[in-house]
């Protein structure tokens, strides 16, 4: 070969490499995000042309921050080297798979007869492949997945805009809780949630957000031992008023991080004067995920409890069993290290991962009260809720229910070995002044 040949060798070499460079992921050798806009674009186009549709997957990767905080970033990358091995062995051949950054993958699903049944069906195989144990340098490893669609044309008919309404969608599966997915059109149904969240945003800043309490009973003494904190929008449209209404509101705004501590804040007061009455008294707040996640957390609250003049073990932490995902368990583990209480809310409503919960200490368990009422109906949703019960005894956790509105459905509980109650039977949600009679 003569020294031109090599020298052609040499450049197209040279060429290939910067056009790999350019265009492919170093760590996954997938497409990059430039050039999956490329061949996105090259698609639609054709789409436009002959008035055929195709879907664009948004998907990430749920705890994968943990996976780095815990292991390290080597087997971070391991995990996302397997998780797009799994992904492309799903896909067909003429789909296309993309990692845009960090934990996030984009999928083009190219075939034009693809319906909405066949999209799910992808979607499901997707997040259950994904959500399977890793094994990586002999670490047990889990992620799981959330993903959201778009339709071309219907969804955007410029690659940016698809790509911008699959990730909104994928941000609402995220709120539905892990392991979801969710489509672009769910969101324009929901689309009056954007007036809400203004309309909330306005009530915050005008002092229109208040906290009312409940009271906390144990079963077997009939005594007040505690009361959960209530938000309570005042001036809400019917319908939302309550707190699991208007809690999704918050999420990713401004005012997310002021209202879980205004919330904590609260607790804390209320604490402070209750304790004079009952120094066992417990205070519930409701807590907020993305407050959770912040660095250094538990300093930020313990701190907060020194100030106010109470213990860490007078305030105990809610937290969803739909939010509770493996980026919370450090700071839960660290949250009980230096004294706070953890329960963990609406069981049975909400997949549990088994391998998550055993990671964490948690003091109380409580039942989805529309799950409860619904499981004592039937003789087999009663053994559940037997077993549940059981289940957070043999973890040396207290069980709460929800929802009680009457002796006999208190006293059935009860028979079964529920604790802690919570409802109409003993009284609504109230203000704090009306409440502090019920202690004396």
């Amino acid at each position: 070969m003569c020294s031109s040949d090599l020298s052609e060798e040499k450049v197209k070499q040279s060429t290939a490499d910067l056009f790999r460079k350019a265009h492919f992921d170093a760590l996954t050798h997938l497409p990059n995000r430039a050039y999956f806009k490329e061949i996105t674009q090259q698609i639609l186009q054709r789409g436009i042309e002959t008035e055929t549709t195709f879907n664009l997957l948004f998907l990430d990767l749920d705890g994968f921050k943990a996976v780095n905080d815990n292991f390290g970033h080597h087997i971070g990358d391991d995990l996302l080297k397997h998780a797009t091995a799994r992904l492309v062995s799903l896909v067909r051949e003429n789909d296309v798979v993309a990692r845009i950054g960090g934990d996030e993958f984009v999928v083009l699903l190219t075939d034009s007869d693809d319906n909405k049944d066949t999209v799910k069906q992808i979607c499901s195989r997707i997040i259950n492949e994904i959500s399977r144990v890793y094994f990586l340098d002999e670490q047990e490893v889990s992620v799981s997945a959330s993903i959201g669609i778009g339709l071309f044309p219907q969804d955007g008919k410029t690659t940016s805009d698809l790509m911008k309404n699959a990730d909104t969608a994928l941000y609402l599966a995220k709120n539905k809780g892990k392991k979801q997915y969710r489509f672009f059109d769910e969101v324009k149904v929901n689309s009056s949630k954007v007036d809400l969240a203004k309309e909330l945003e306005k009530a915050i800043l005008n002092n229109e957000i208040t906290s009312r309490v409940q009271p906390l009973i144990d079963l077997f003494d009939n005594k007040v031992i505690g009361a959960s904190l209530v938000p309570h929008w005042q001036t809400a449209v019917q319908g939302i008023n309550d707190w699991e209404s208007w809690k999704p509101l918050l999420v990713n705004t401004s005012s997310e991080k002021m209202i879980a501590e205004w919330l904590f804040d609260t607790a804390c007061f209320y604490c402070n004067q209750w304790q004079k009455i009952d120094s066992q008294f417990i205070v519930s707040v409701p807590m907020l995920k993305n407050w959770l996640l912040e660095e250094n957390i538990e300093n930020t609250l313990k701190n907060k409890v020194n100030k106010t003049g109470v213990l860490p073990q007078q305030i105990q932490l809610s937290i969803s069993l739909a939010e509770l995902t493996s980026d919370l368990v450090k700071p839960l583990q660290n949250l009980d290290k230096t004294g706070f209480k953890i329960c963990v809310t609406d069981f049975g409503s909400q997949e549990m991962d088994i391998n998550l919960l055993a990671e964490l200490a948690i003091q109380e368990f409580s039942f989805d009260p529309k799950w409860l009422q619904a499981q004592m109906q039937t003789e087999q949703g009663q053994k559940w809720i037997k077993a549940l019960i059981q289940m957070a005894k043999s973890l040396d956790a207290s069980m709460l229910a929800k929802g009680i509105q009457s002796e006999s459905y208190c006293q059935q509980l009860k028979d079964w070995g529920c604790e802690i109650g919570q409802g109409s039977y003993w009284s609504a949600d109230m203000s704090s002044e009306d409440f502090l009679p019920l202690l004396s």
